[in-house]
């Protein structure tokens, strides 16, 4: 990730800039910077960077900003999610003017294309560039995070990738389960890959909406949940407190790019629902926390198969 320029590109608008920053632990940190997602009725969604604090690496700040004054309540309400599962305290989010320029925009038209094997995530200011031979995937960093950029997405990425074709673990899956969606980005990648049917969950409602104009965007057919036929089912689920996890499991392909702490909690889980000899990729893992993800499942019989280290993360390739 790149630490923000200290002075915003130069442009020809003349549209206030309002910032705003907190602090959080670095592992927060990739999960807001992959799942932070904004209503779908946000015309001009706020811009997110992340990065290292100077006074203690530990520690990573936030940095908001909006074009125009925003309305705070709706920002609020999208952290309070982070505040729900972690415990992040935001009691006052102050936005101050910085700038007269359209940093929003700037910021998007920096974001390259990022290709990622056969896949290339990108934002909509590149639709019409992008190598037919590729699997695109279109997602804006103002309308979520989870764009291919981060480690972890990446991660995931190249190993669903590798899992299709020419990779000694490859697979042939009947079925997938994409927990803690955010974007939708890796159910997208699957069902491109393997043209399944794909259970993509996650906490938040306004998050699974968003995913859902995601998908729209990118022309992906949302199937309706029990209906086991190629496309991916979008649901509002806490763990695995829905139905639908039975109704489609056990999956043979599961991905869960989310923090170390949850992966421990759900490892029993998890491992019930996959099916036997399925596959797993767990992501969202610092790689000092490696050792105690890995020590859950080994426990209840999964097998390491591969790792991928990218900057301080570690993605894990598991088996049943």
């Amino acid at each position: 990730m790149n630490h923000p320029s200290d002075t915003p590109p130069e442009t020809d608008t003349t549209i206030t800039v309002y910032q705003a920053d907190f602090e959080v632990p670095m592992e927060l940190a990739q999960r807001i910077n992959d799942y932070i997602v904004w209503p779908i009725y946000v015309d001009e969604p706020p811009t997110v960077t992340t990065f290292e604090s100077v006074d203690n690496p530990d520690i990573w700040i936030v940095r908001i900003y909006h074009n125009g004054k925003p309305d705070e309540s709706i920002i609020q309400h999208m952290l309070s999610m982070f505040n729900a599962i972690e415990g992040l305290a935001i009691d006052q989010l102050a936005f101050n003017a910085i700038e007269e320029r359209d940093w929003v925009s700037e910021s998007q038209k920096h974001l390259a294309p990022i290709e990622v094997g056969r896949f290339v995530a990108y934002g909509s200011h590149d639709k019409g560039t992008i190598d037919p031979e590729k699997i695109g995937l279109l997602v804006d960093a103002g309308q979520a995070f989870g764009t291919g950029g981060h480690e972890t997405t990446y991660g995931c990425l190249s190993f669903l990738n590798d899992l299709k074709d020419g990779d000694p673990y490859a697979i042939a899956p009947t079925n997938a389960l994409d927990l803690g969606t955010g974007s939708g980005i890796l159910a997208m990648a699957m069902e491109s890959l393997w043209q399944i049917p794909i259970l993509a969950t996650d906490i938040d409602d306004v998050a699974v909406d968003r995913a859902a104009f995601i998908l729209s965007e990118n022309d992906r057919q949302i199937r309706n949940e029990g209906i086991l036929e190629k496309g991916i089912s979008l649901i509002v689920a806490d763990g695995f407190d829905h139905p639908a996890f039975a109704s489609e499991g056990p999956f043979d392909l599961i991905t869960a790019n989310i923090l170390a702490e949850p992966l421990i909690n759900l490892a029993t889980k998890i491992h019930a629902h996959l099916s036997d000899k399925g596959t797993l990729i767990l992501a969202g893992l610092l790689i000092n926390q490696e050792a105690d993800v890995l020590n859950a499942y080994q426990a209840i019989g999964m097998t390491l198969k591969k790792k991928l280290h990218r900057g301080d993360w570690s993605i894990l390739l598991l088996q049943k």
